[in-house]
């Protein structure tokens, strides 16, 4: 069938890929062996899983066994494909990012630790007057209607 020849075709533009020694030119063959998957998703030409294993076998992320099988390598390659087309996003327990821990906020209230300190600087007019009665920007605001009808 033609699915088992194309796996074959991947698995040679994956060895012309990794044989290409510019940097430039790689990443051109990449992105147009990639444009081509992406074009038959959208056409419905293959199913989406056969495309993503074709994908896996360009870049190097799984290799055909002698029966036909998939094996998966082990160390997924630098900009692997995901299911959605995506580079894959690492994902853990959430304990660390880039090397340090973060902070647990969780369960904190708002405002717990702050006291009476207002947050952006400016005190609070409970009388809803405003704070700034001469400002130019209210003065200019005072004769406007935004009604959008004609009255």
């Amino acid at each position: 069938r033609l699915q088992s020849k194309l796996q074959e075709i991947f698995e040679g533009l994956h060895a012309s890929h990794t044989g290409i020694e510019s940097r430039l030119r790689a990443e051109q063959l990449k992105q147009r062996v990639l444009q081509c998957c992406r074009a038959w998703e959208d056409w419905a030409v293959y199913p989406p899983e056969f495309l993503i294993s074709l994908q896996n076998i360009f870049l190097g992320l799984v290799k055909r066994a002698a029966n036909n099988g998939m094996d998966i390598i082990d160390e997924p390659a630098p900009g692997s494909v995901r299911s959605d087309g995506d580079t894959p996003v690492r994902r853990g327990n959430g304990d660390d990012f880039d090397g340090v821990p973060l902070e647990d906020v969780d369960g904190i209230p708002l405002g717990a630790d702050r006291g009476k300190e207002d947050v952006d600087g400016l005190p609070f007019q409970p009388d809803n007057t405003p704070l700034l009665k001469s400002s130019a920007a209210i003065s200019a605001l005072q004769g406007y209607d935004d009604d959008d009808d004609d009255d």
